[in-house]
């Protein structure tokens, strides 16, 4: 197998072209050291260090210091480089499994979804957003009295980020008790309008993208409701419209 090909293939387990070419000279010289691999590979000698801790750290090569030298570097054998491999191919294979059970999108069919967890939120989230033309709309009502995960916080914020940079306009109605703190917040946003309700203690709130619909619930867990139809997504827009002509102004 050529030397670049085996490179190339390394990259599966997760390493670089230098990180690669580094294992391969290691495993063909053993006893090698960070010198002589800087300058067979004609690398800068902190690359080969670097290269060599990463695949130190990994188990993919082991390390013998000496009295006369800083170290020697010798490959762990193929063995670890298979379990490497077998716990990506494993990973790989729950992504895939995970990804089957929140696709929500069949164009002109009703489809309904429900994922656990803050994961399963940003990915049907995402899904939504970027089926949205740029310049288009998204409408939110509600936001739930605890939103006290500052991982959700941090998220969002960087969600209303990207939304800017696409010029997609948001209309949210917050709950009252949300005020004081969110009003600060959304009036620094671009295409961003917002009113809130009388005080309520709802958990959850909607999201509107299009024909689709999404609504997290939160306790102890997130727990998220997709839904993709057009009917409902009126449905939907119609109440919010309702909902905006009798909130209150900020």
């Amino acid at each position: 197998m050529e030397r670049e090909k085996m490179a190339a293939a390394l990259s599966a387990i997760g390493l670089s072209k230098s990180e690669a070419d580094v294992y391969i000279y290691v495993s063909a010289n053993p006893e090698a050291g960070a010198a002589q691999v800087s300058k067979e590979l004609r690398i800068a000698r902190s690359k080969a260090y670097d290269a060599l801790s990463k695949l130190v750290s990994m188990g993919l090569v082991s390390k013998i210091s000496r009295e006369d030298d800083k170290g020697r570097y010798y490959s762990s054998g193929s063995s670890v480089l298979k379990g490497l491999y077998n716990n990506k191919v494993k990973e790989l294979g729950d992504a895939i499994d995970y990804m089957g059970k929140i696709t929500t999108m069949h164009p002109g069919q009703t489809r309904i979804k429900i994922v656990e967890g803050f994961d399963g939120y940003k990915l049907v989230k995402e899904s939504f957003f970027s089926r949205l033309p740029k310049g288009g709309d998204m409408l939110v009502i509600g936001s739930p009295v605890q939103f006290e995960n500052e991982e959700l916080q941090r998220y969002i914020r960087h969600f209303d980020l990207r939304r800017e940079e696409v010029s997609i306009k948001l209309r949210i109605i917050f709950n009252e008790s949300n005020a004081p703190r969110l009003q600060k917040e959304i009036k620094k946003l671009k295409h961003t309008k917002c009113r809130y309700l009388p005080k309520n203690n709802s958990p959850a709130w909607v999201e509107i993208y299009g024909d689709n619909v999404m609504i997290p619930l939160f306790s102890d867990n997130i727990l998220t409701i997709a839904i993709t139809d057009r009917a409902v997504s009126t449905n939907f827009r119609n109440f919010f419209e309702v909902m905006w002509e009798s909130a209150k102004k900020i």
